[in-house]
């Protein structure tokens, strides 16, 4: 995805790491947060009544999205310029706001530790509500 030169050298990251780091945000809220894009079916969900052992399906769920640019030979390397983009389904009764702040800092804190860079941008958008059926919600948080 990007590489960032230090001292000792270059570095490659990919999106997996980004991923992982995203995926562990959301463990920290056991089971009442699940990643998943309403594009996709939600496993575990038979004709949308069953809510028990439900898989979370991150693919799709998170997007990085790249923007730093190319340089010409020579040119200084810029600093990596990446946004961060997760759709999320949160249970009945999980307040949306702890969650989408909550995720965010987490992200953000987390990649300057590990990868010693900020994202420009993240978002979390939530998906839907799950309680008996999942209901359809488009809540955008942004920071």
């Amino acid at each position: 995805m990007f590489n960032i030169e230090n001292k000792i050298g270059n570095i490659h990251y990919g999106e997996n790491i980004i991923r992982k780091i995203v995926l562990k945000g959301i463990d920290q809220y056991e089971g009442r947060v699940i990643p998943y894009n309403v594009g996709r079916k939600l496993m575990g969900l038979v004709g949308m009544r069953q809510v028990k052992n439900i898989t979370p399906n991150p693919n799709g769920a998170i997007k990085i999205i790249n923007n730093t640019e190319e340089t010409e030979e020579g040119a200084p390397k810029p600093e990596p310029n990446y946004e961060i983009l997760v759709y999320l389904v949160v249970r009945f009764g999980t307040s949306i706001t702890d969650v989408t702040n909550g995720l965010i800092d987490y992200i953000y804190e987390y990649c300057d530790i590990i990868i010693n860079t900020k994202p420009t941008k993240v978002t979390v958008k939530v998906t839907g509500t799950l309680s008996k059926n999942l209901v359809k919600r488009d809540i955008e948080v942004s920071r």
